[in-house]
């Protein structure tokens, strides 16, 4: 259930994109607004799937940031039964766009593919990169679900805007982070990777490969500053307490 100071806008897209609400309050009146919106939307003719998604991105992007926030949650829920046929159509050509415009925003990005007749793939590949997941509705019945399970996590978000720094210490190094927003900040010894947000009771795993150098002692004491490996330190925004956070590991 929407509250006013919940935002929601509607994007709509056949051959042409619409926008028939921007971002707005979700008071009792705009609620009636969105909802008679709803009432009016209809199967139109092909599917500009990238024109619709980078549309509602970029509402979000047009919103004013709070100062002093960081708290917001900013979620696009992309919605299809259809594969892409108008516009970008394939990963390759969408993804590069969409990641631009997703980087630093902490918008997380959810998708919907409904029937068989969509690209599951490309849905996937799309909510990926938007940090989200993929839901497939194979008939109405299983849309309810799959919308309750995507809000009630968007609205558990713990977290936001995490970044990791990955550090190779006593003669380690680093010869790969696999995530695909892993940076390497000194090639080999220091990378970084970014995250939007994180539920609450969610975890999340990142793989490294680290190489020893030849020659390294023995270290009996485990627990020891010699015996370290990778020294991993992570910065994020507190949601429950409106506030920075961070933590700070090693290996």
């Amino acid at each position: 259930e929407f509250v006013a100071k919940d935002k929601v806008g509607l994007v709509t897209f056949d051959t042409t994109v619409r926008e028939p609400l921007k971002l707005t309050p979700m008071t009792a009146t705009n609620k009636t607004r969105a909802a008679a919106a709803v009432g009016k939307f209809r199967a139109g003719s092909q599917t500009n799937l990238s024109g619709g998604l980078f549309a509602g991105v970029q509402q979000l992007l047009d919103q004013p940031r709070r100062s002093g926030g960081g708290g917001d949650v900013k979620t696009v829920l992309l919605m299809t039964d259809g594969e892409a046929n108008q516009g970008l159509r394939t990963a390759a050509q969408i993804l590069p766009v969409l990641s631009n415009m997703l980087e630093g925003s902490g918008i997380s990005l959810h998708t919907f593919g409904y029937g068989s007749n969509h690209n599951a793939d490309l849905l996937r590949a799309i909510a990926t990169a938007g940090n989200g997941s993929y839901y497939f509705a194979e008939g109405v019945d299983d849309i309810r679900g799959a919308f309750g399970d995507c809000l009630g996590g968007v609205l558990s978000v713990v977290a936001q805007n995490l970044e990791l720094t990955i550090e190779a210490v006593n003669g380690a190094t680093i010869t790969k982070v696999h995530h695909k927003s892993a940076k390497a900040v000194e090639p080999g010894r220091v990378y970084t990777v970014r995250f939007a947000d994180v539920y609450g009771e969610e975890q999340r795993d990142i793989l490294a490969d680290v190489t020893l150098p030849s020659g390294r002692p023995a270290v009996k004491d485990l627990t020891s500053a010699e015996a370290q490996v990778l020294k991993c330190s992570l910065r994020y925004v507190d949601v429950l307490r409106a506030q920075a956070g961070a933590a700070e590991a090693s290996a």
